[in-house]
């Protein structure tokens, strides 16, 4: 398959360098168009275990905003509750892991709500607890005394990673003081850190035992409730134990051997367009152990939240659900309600405890195949979710819908010195003159030396003479000799220009660090940051 045939083409897409800009594509006001397009189209053709997909999306739909709906009532205030939702309505979705990201991130948010307004739908961002949780820290800015120190702040204990959906918090006392440290830190640039709007709720949710995910999540969104933002929420967990998404685990799983082919050959494809050399980006090929088959999925179970993989082998009787190791349980296969059946054993083998959850490419598959009318990304995931096109086009027989992307560049107030790369190339350059054009960096008084001096005549002629055919490498070998012999004039001032160019890496060194767009949110000024994301997401520029 070749990428022509695939589709598939590089896409270059790249946040913004400059503070305050944000990227969005395609604009806001083509978005309602876009909503209406993805909206027309054809999928009636398609099935999944013998039913419909139209009909099936319309249940997933329905199950999503009743989740949603349920899940965000349970913490917004009584005045936010969200009322029964019309299925029929557009629905958008956007997604990420449940942390303290980074303000490109959150920007997603606002547009979303932006977003849902314009074209009269409903917005839910998918928080994805079904990711490990891998840091503890935060990095926390401090300025003192025009100096600019950098802490690593932790909001708790360091854990064997486990799913955020399992994650507990491991030391209440030191999750409480996490507030008070970063907000501390902040201060000195941010006249009203937004760690401390964010921080209280975090911490009334942790002690009420709700996992580290959602105490950031939701934390999170009572304070973009109270900026004016009108969205709902759902952990992945949640939306992977309602029926539709079980029915969905239970096509792929009945064909497993034909997804894995189509997902390894639209990989392979997807890296030769975007010169990927990485085999674990975006994602590691699916394997064939013997007779068992790698499906996108993970498994674990509630007492032991350990991910692993999740593999199938399949039979006329019975399937066979088992990971890399020695765990295994069985599905009895009925032909009469075949799906429905199976749905419900996965019913009841979560009852009991195991977990089957989705890996990135399924998250979005089934988000977009099954669920929504538009898809918000980031760069990276606007990125990959190329493959999840590929993989719908080939494995569905399914249009792709179009989808939206939204980052933004928000630097911190932090002290910066004028130096760019250029001026390091600069520094460069003309330490390379020095090796070959010594002349360039002589003082005026060593170019009075009687030896210096008539070195530079000689130079002078051998330059401007016009060499006898065949006499090039005279000339050349000559030069070379005349510019060596001048090195130890130049000594000192190459070793100015050796030092300011130390000093020139290492200040651009620091103002990459300093204006960094990855700080946490939760550490930029409430007061500057939120009219901001509110009139970009708004007007788009």
């Amino acid at each position: 398959m070749t990428s022509a045939e695939s589709g598939l083409a590089y896409r270059r897409l790249r946040a913004p360098t400059d503070h305050g800009l944000a990227l969005l594509e395609p604009r806001l006001d083509e978005l309602p168009s876009l909503v209406e397009l993805n909206r027309r189209r054809d999928i009636d053709r398609i099935r999944l275990l013998d039913q419909p997909l139209k009909q099936l999306a319309q249940q997933a739909r329905r199950q999503l905003l009743g989740l949603a709906r349920n899940y965000s009532n349970a913490y917004l205030p009584a005045s936010g509750a969200a009322a029964e939702l019309d299925p029929a309505a557009p629905i958008l979705l956007s997604g990420h892991q449940p942390d303290l990201f980074h303000t490109g991130v959150w920007f997603k948010n606002f547009v979303l709500s932006a977003a849902a307004a314009r074209v009269g739908g409903v917005a839910i961002n998918l928080t994805v607890d079904v990711d490990l949780c891998r840091t503890t820290s935060v990095n926390a800015p401090r300025l003192v005394g025009g100096l600019v120190d950098f802490d690593t702040v932790p909001f708790d204990e360091q854990l064997q990673p486990q799913p955020l959906e399992s994650r507990r918090i491991g030391d209440l006392g030191l999750f409480g003081k996490f507030g008070a440290a970063v907000g501390e830190r902040a201060s000195t640039y941010a006249a009203d850190p937004v760690i401390g709007h964010l921080w209280p709720y975090a911490v009334e949710l942790g002690r009420a035992g709700r996992p580290l995910g959602q105490c950031f999540a939701a934390a999170r969104h009572l304070v973009e409730f109270q900026l004016g933002l009108r969205t709902l929420e759902l952990p992945v967990s949640k939306l992977a134990d309602s029926d539709s998404f079980r029915w969905f685990v239970a096509d792929m799983l009945e064909r497993a051997d034909d997804f894995l082919t189509v997902h390894n050959e639209s990989l392979r494809v997807y890296r030769r367009v975007n010169r990927v050399r990485s085999r674990s980006h975006p994602a590691p090929a699916l394997e064939r152990l013997s007779e068992k088959v790698e499906t996108p999925f993970w498994v674990w179970s509630a007492d032991a939240p350990r991910r692993r993989r999740l593999f199938v082998s399949t039979s006329a009787a019975s399937w066979t659900l088992s990971d890399e190791n020695n765990w295994s349980v069985s599905i009895e296969i009925d032909g009469r309600g075949k799906g429905e059946s199976i749905v419900a054993q996965l019913t009841e083998l979560a009852r009991e405890g195991l977990r089957i959850r989705p890996r990135a490419f399924a998250t979005t598959l089934f988000a977009r195949l099954f669920c929504c009318d538009l898809f918000l990304h980031g760069i990276g995931g606007a990125k990959y979710d190329q493959l999840t096109d590929e993989l719908m086009r080939r494995f569905y027989g399914a249009p792709a819908p179009a989808l939206a992307v939204a980052t933004c560049t928000m630097h911190l107030p932090l002290p910066t010195t004028p130096t760019t790369a250029a001026d390091v190339r600069e520094i460069e350059r003309k330490i390379r003159d020095l090796r070959f054009r010594p002349e360039c960096g002589l003082p005026k008084d060593i170019k009075r030396i009687a030896e210096v001096a008539d070195l530079l005549e000689t130079k002078r002629r051998w330059v401007e003479m016009q060499p006898p055919r065949g006499a090039g490498k005279a000339r050349r070998e000559k030069l070379v000799e005349i510019n060596q012999l001048l090195q130890r004039y130049v000594d000192e001032p190459r070793a100015g220009l050796l030092r300011s160019a130390d000093e020139a890496r290492e200040q651009v060194r620091a103002n990459r660090r300093l204006r960094s767009r990855e700080y946490s949110f939760c550490v930029h000024d409430m007061s500057t940051l939120t009219p901001r994301l509110l009139e970009l997401s708004e007007k788009g520029s």
